[in-house]
């Protein structure tokens, strides 16, 4: 429609020009219906993306999968859209290897759909262990060649252009959906740190300051607190209700409740004692959990804006954690530090006492050295 003006109507029989503006919107259109019909499990898509999600505990459910998929084949032949089998893919979680070894899916052709212990999702590779093992050391490698390439090609050292690099090109590799593979063990949080760190020593202005200097020098966060950073914020905007909750279960879901001692709080979720250790771990190191944990370690007076932009919640959450010693526990160093971790619920949380705002220090909040 132009002016008021209608154009004569058109039969599309099949896709639409590429990069035009009506493409994504008709795309969305066509796609959706595609889980109209689905009954027993769930159905997400990004653009041409579909992946499907069901708990499966004996072969009944295998079967209704199963069924499900047939169901999206069909409507696929239904709205002329072709599926490409070779790209299929299946992830499996859970114990239960009987179960994984005499069950398998079938594509829209009768292939078999092969069964891969990591899928790369969204840039994000989940791994059938639970944790993001393979993602992390896959994001530490990019980090290290992008490093590597800027150093090669750059001849200056001068701290403007090369942290304009590090955090243009580099940083955002090293954040990327980092509150889902977010790191708890000490190794691997050392090996993203230790990227950062081998950036700053190649400037020469910080070359023989410690690490923990070369942060407050270039007024960076460690890694380790950005990460912390994001999910402070994502639990706000959770609570704001910018964003949808993570989870659609209601144990689950990321709450607040208005007391007159703690103000506003997170309510933290608890994990079942009989799972293993592998999904309390990572379970722990989730977003439902952490972000919660992490949320309510932060002042009174933060954790209760309410109303106001995104920029505004983060300015004030910035002049906050200026204010935390941000000292990343890597290999090598014997310096003073005030807590066994550098994560921000190392260092107490904030409570009322007698109508003063007081940090309660954890037990392990104490200073002391790296050596020792």
């Amino acid at each position: 429609m132009v002016n008021g003006a209608k154009s004569t109507s058109s039969d599309v029989k099949s896709g639409v020009p590429q990069g035009s503006v009506l493409g994504p919107l008709l795309f969305l259109v066509l796609l959706g219906d595609i889980d109209q019909n689905v009954a027993h499990s769930f159905v997400r898509s990004f653009a041409d993306d579909s992946r499907i999600t069901k708990a499966v505990n004996d072969q009944r459910d295998t079967e209704n999968m199963q069924s499900d998929l047939d169901t999206i084949y069909r409507w696929t032949e239904e709205n002329n859209m072709a599926l490409n089998d070779d790209k299929f893919e299946c992830l499996r979680y859970g114990p239960n290897m009987d179960m994984k070894n005499s069950t398998s899916y079938k594509s829209n052709t009768g292939k078999l759909i092969e069964v891969k212990e990591h899928v790369k999702d969204l840039g994000i590779i989940m791994s059938s262990d639970y944790t993001f093992k393979e993602h992390i050391s896959q994001t530490v490698s990019t980090a290290k060649s992008l490093s590597g390439w800027i150093l090669r090609t750059f001849c200056t050292r001068d701290p403007l252009p090369m942290m304009t690099l590090w955090k243009t090109m580099v940083l955002p590799k090293l954040d990327y959906c980092c509150t889902l593979w977010n790191p708890i063990g000490k190794g691997q949080i050392q090996q993203i740190e230790l990227v950062q760190r081998a950036f700053l020593r190649r400037i020469y202005a910080l070359s023989e300051l410690s690490y923990w200097d070369q942060l407050k020098e270039t007024r960076l966060y460690s890694v380790e607190r950005r990460r912390e950073r994001y999910f402070i914020i994502y639990t706000w905007k959770v609570l704001e209700k910018i964003v949808p909750n993570v989870s659609i279960h209601q144990e689950r879901k990321i709450i607040a409740k208005w007391t007159s001692r703690h103000d506003r709080i997170c309510h933290i979720p608890t994990v079942k004692s009989q799972v293993t250790a592998k999904v309390k771990a990572a379970r722990y190191s989730s977003l439902g959990c952490r972000g919660p944990q992490l949320f309510n370690t932060i002042p009174a007076d933060i954790r209760n804006i309410t109303d106001v932009s995104v920029d505004k919640f983060k300015n004030a959450l910035d002049k906050f954690l200026c204010t935390v010693p941000d000292e990343p526990q890597i290999p090598g160093y014997t310096m003073y530090r005030r807590a066994d971790t550098n994560s921000l619920a190392n260092f107490g949380t904030w409570e009322k006492q007698d109508g003063k705002e007081e940090r309660t220090p954890n037990s392990s909040g104490q200073p002391r050295r790296l050596d020792q």
